[in-house]
């Protein structure tokens, strides 16, 4: 059975997450993995043994018990034969995150958008907006809130005007297929009677003939306030983003539309790279 992987920093925002992630992972028949990585205090150097200024024993402990504990409100709110265990590991924690995501063969890696301190993400950003230019994993960001509906009305962003990349779109459909949700697709373009979209249009109808779906197209200029306002009218409670690689130069001055509508939707973001 696969694995989906919750990331947790035991925050009351995660802990909120915890229970849409166990959702996600009974829709998906897979197991649920939480995981903690135990951040150094200090700077991280390999010629420093952290143990001389923590008791890391004592930390491991505690933290494990936040895991047990977690596991223990997870397992009692379960509706399926799902596995839940937990996974502590120590280092740096985006890092560490991958590692158990490679270790474990994840399918998906789920966070929780705010993290202990709320205002950090919108203004510095966080390890979970950091995760997505560095997960390989499909990430998908959570805002925390008592209630969601799980996939039962997916959308997803494409730009028809660049290059079309069809494994995240089969990828998709074959999520919301699982999830018994209908692939809803948008677009934004800058002008209508293009050939090129139109050629475009038909290779992913073609890619997808056996896949129940809805392409939208809408001509505008701002992708972020358009999508995001398109998503409200379809009441669409799954965003699914695909996320092209920004060298370093670009990612310091240049916010990624994956980034920007993670941080201004309201409702879960599923990021592919």
């Amino acid at each position: 059975m696969k694995n989906v992987i919750f990331a947790t920093d035991f925050s009351r925002s995660s802990h909120q997450v915890s229970r849409y992630a166990l959702r996600f992972a009974e829709k998906l028949n897979q197991n649920l993995i939480l995981l903690h990585v135990n951040e150094p205090i200090i700077g991280y150097s390999s010629d420093v043994d952290i143990n001389t200024y923590i008791d890391r024993s004592n930390l491991d402990s505690w933290k494990l018990k936040k895991l047990k504990n977690l596991k223990r409100n997870l397992e009692a709110l379960k509706t399926s034969t799902i596995d839940i265990s937990y996974v502590l590991s120590n280092g740096d924690v985006e890092n560490g995150i991958l590692r158990v995501c490679k270790e474990y063969s994840a399918s998906f890696l789920i966070m929780s958008l705010l993290g202990s301190l709320k205002k950090s993400t919108m203004l510095f950003g966080n390890h979970a907006t950091e995760m997505i230019f560095k997960s390989q994993t499909p990430l998908l960001l959570v805002p925390p809130k008592r209630h969601y509906t799980i996939g039962e009305n997916i959308l997803l962003s494409i730009d028809l005007e660049k290059e079309i990349l069809l494994d995240p779109i089969l990828k998709s459909s074959s999520l919301a297929k699982s999830l018994g949700s209908v692939l809803n697709i948008f677009s934004l373009i800058h002008k209508t009677n293009d050939e090129k979209i139109s050629d475009k249009t038909l290779q992913i109808r073609k890619a997808l003939k056996d896949v129940p779906h809805i392409l939208n197209t809408e001509v505008g200029k701002h992708f972020k306030a358009t999508f995001l306002d398109f998503s409200k009218k379809q009441k669409a409670d799954l965003l699914i983003i695909i996320h092209k690689e920004q060298n370093w130069f670009s990612k310091l001055f240049i916010e990624s539309n994956a980034e920007s509508l993670a941080l201004k939707a309201d409702k879960p973001v599923l990021i592919y790279s």
